[in-house]
This record gives C-alpha cells, sequence and structure tokens, in this order.
C-alpha cells in the first residue's frame, strides 16, 4: 500500500503534533504548580 501526497502531508501534521505534546505537558505542570520542591528533577524524570 502506498501512500498519496495528501496523506503524507497529513501523517506528518499528526506526528509533529504528538511530538508537542510532552513540552505542552511541562508547560502546563509548570503553570499549575504541579511539580515538586525539586523541578528539575521532575522534569529531568519526565523527559529521560
Amino acid at each position: 500500500m502506498r501512500l498519496t501526497l495528501r496523506q503524507v502531508f497529513w501523517l506528518k501534521i499528526v506526528l509533529h503534533a504528538a511530538a508537542g505534546l510532552p513540552l505542552l505537558w511541562l508547560l502546563y505542570a509548570i503553570q499549575q504548580g504541579a511539580l515538586s520542591a525539586d523541578p528539575a528533577k521532575d522534569i529531568q524524570h519526565f523527559t529521560g
């Protein structure tokens, strides 16, 4: 099965959006104060 150019375009959009979700979660956690007393350790644990 071959993908059309339109399908490849939308696949790229979805994959790029999915790759940005962890960053959005981290920004949300920082804004809401959901990180512990050592936020650098939390960010390192979350991102690996």
